[in-house]
């Protein structure tokens, strides 16, 4: 599989995930109980770190991880993340329902 397409897959991921999916059910069970965007999205990211965290190590214990396809993966999402944290902190409020409105 080509690289280039891989980092490129996780860069479109990454920065659609960091604005609203992966738990977008946390993400609105924490605005339902009172969060601001900007809030449940940042408590949510961290609570999906660790359930992703699990689940790479479970993976990864069984041998089941292709791990040079998953870092180039991987950096693309990196990046992504990157570019789309920057720009909800920039502006929150427009930022985070036009990620929700995409990734939904």
């Amino acid at each position: 599989m080509d690289s280039f397409y891989l980092i490129g897959a996780g860069l479109v991921a990454g920065f659609i995930d960091s604005l609203a999916g992966g738990g977008t059910f946390m993400f609105l069970a924490l605005l339902w109980n009172g969060f601001n965007l900007l809030n449940a999205l940042v408590l949510s990211k961290f609570a999906n770190t660790v359930s992703a965290s699990t689940a790479l190590l479970s993976f990864g214990l069984r041998d089941l991880v292709h791990w040079e396809m998953g870092l180039l993966m991987a950096l693309g999402t990196a990046l992504g993340a990157l570019a789309g944290a920057t720009a909800s902190l920039k502006n929150p409020e427009r930022i985070i329902r036009l990620g929700l409105i995409v990734s939904v």
